[in-house]
């Protein structure tokens, strides 16, 4: 599968997470091997025959989740582009919304398709967008 333009991968991406479409989720990652994944509190894993396994295995009990995304940051070249998106994974069989995940998705443009290199998710708290007037003297960030 072609991807012409980043927001048909993005969409292909998130399309998969939400189908557990492990055929679709192949077709997104770049199979070369040279890629990155860390799903949530998890170790990463690097390479093609270490993150599309863990799809399947996360795939495995079918479409649990609904998934709402939103691009926090765009930041896009000729060949590649990363996103800093908010992920909200709610399981089907719960109605009270789900758990924030801040995440990275890098893609590449290669052979003339877009491929996702790079996704990392992780847990993030609920909290109220603090102005930088809210930030620490020296403005320490951590």
């Amino acid at each position: 599968m072609i991807f012409k333009t980043v927001q048909e991968i993005h969409t292909a991406f998130y399309r998969a997470l939400e189908e557990a479409d492990l055929e679709l989720m192949s077709t997104v990652w770049h199979q070369d091997g040279q890629i990155s994944c860390i799903h949530p509190l998890r170790a990463p894993l690097f390479g093609t025959d270490k993150v599309m396994p863990s799809w399947k295995l996360l795939f495995t009990n079918g479409r649990s989740l609904t998934v709402e995304v939103k691009i926090l940051t765009q930041q896009i070249n000729d060949e590649l582009c990363i996103h800093l998106v908010r992920e909200t994974l709610t399981p089907i069989t719960d109605n009270r919304g789900g758990q924030p995940i801040l995440a990275t998705n890098s893609y590449q443009l290669i052979d003339g398709s877009w491929k996702m290199i790079l996704h990392h998710a992780s847990p993030t708290a609920v909290v109220k967008q603090r102005s930088t007037t809210d930030l620490p003297s020296g403005n320490q960030l951590h």
